[in-house]
């Protein structure tokens, strides 16, 4: 595993502020080194690490440089403004071409950073080391229903997403952020207690189990993939999701938790434009950043849909 020590070797010291965290925290997917779970991996010498980020601190960020892949070198700087895209009820697979397209763009340094509030028509999503046994009926039953069975890379195992259900798909440049994975779930949480807070609703990390509690019930579960140091995916909020969809799955792996929503916490569920509101102002407090709303989002799903086809 990665930050083990080979045997014999004396343990590393402490990595230096701004080094990947050890371990991860939550449910994260990535490659390469540094990324995904934040930890150091067995393929270089720990020595490596303890050299190379004081360096990189040196002369990257005190510096206004990053030291990171060439392509980097492109990407658009930083400014605080993330474009915010509302477009409501989106096909899961057109959000996922969105979410690709806005990676490349950002990649490439020909837009900056994006965060899409929308809903999904019902459809269940298995991470990258999802266990298929979770789903505890077929795909062609699930079909019968009006819902679709559709693999992911994102970390986390299997999920439902359906109207009624606030996701949040974040594509941020957590490199050029200085944020590794387990700190960037953790503000991702920050974001949906404080959401959950705007109505009166008093929510929780759960020491070892993913996502955001209310007692014993999971309300909300958060996924994500990093790529060259490029978030997507990201978290699903029940508002007022019809939660018999969940009883075809053992819910994020987790075989006694029990989900709810805040229709069913509240007595009834607030309208879903006062949720995105209140989620897009925690946003902007957790990230410190100034969302600005995309024109072209305040269209009907279509408008997303051919901007995703187009990227």
């Amino acid at each position: 595993a990665g930050g083990a020590c080979a045997r014999g070797r004396p343990p590393p010291p402490p990595p230096p502020p701004g080094a990947p965290a050890r371990g991860g925290g939550g449910a994260a997917a990535a490659g390469g080194v540094g990324e995904g779970t934040g930890e150091f991996r067995t393929g270089r010498p720990w020595f490596i690490y303890w050299i190379r980020w004081p360096v990189r601190d040196v002369l990257g960020r005190r510096e206004g440089l990053r030291m990171t892949s060439a392509g980097d070198a492109s990407r658009t700087p930083l400014n605080g403004v993330v474009r915010l895209w509302r477009p409501g009820l989106v096909d899961y697979e057109a959000a996922l071409a969105w979410q690709h397209a806005r990676v490349e763009a950002l990649a490439a340094g020909v837009e900056g950073e994006s965060l899409a509030l929308l809903e999904h028509p019902p459809v269940y999503t298995l991470g990258a080391r999802g266990n298929r046994e979770h789903l505890l009926t077929t795909p062609d039953v699930l079909a019968a229903r009006g819902a679709s069975v559709v693999p992911t890379d994102r970390g986390g195992d299997i999920t439902f997403h359906g109207p009624g259900q606030l996701v949040a798909y974040p594509i941020l440049d957590l490199r050029g952020r200085s944020l590794g994975a387990a700190t960037y779930v953790r503000l991702l949480e920050a974001v949906i207690i404080e959401t959950l807070d705007a109505f009166g609703i008093a929510a929780a990390r759960v020491e070892g189990r993913p996502g955001v509690w209310v007692d014993d019930a999971k309300v909300a579960a958060i996924g994500v993939r990093i790529s060259r140091g490029i978030s997507r995916h990201g978290l699903a909020l029940n508002v007022s999701t019809d939660l018999a969809w969940f009883g075809q799955i053992v819910p994020c792996g987790i075989p006694d938790a029990e989900v709810t929503s805040m229709d069913r916490l509240l007595g009834g569920a607030p309208p879903m434009r006062e949720v995105e509101g209140a989620m897009a102002a925690a946003f902007e407090r957790a990230f410190g950043v100034r969302l600005v709303e995309d024109p072209e989002s305040l269209t009907d799903a279509p408008a997303l849909e051919e901007v995703a086809h187009a990227g």
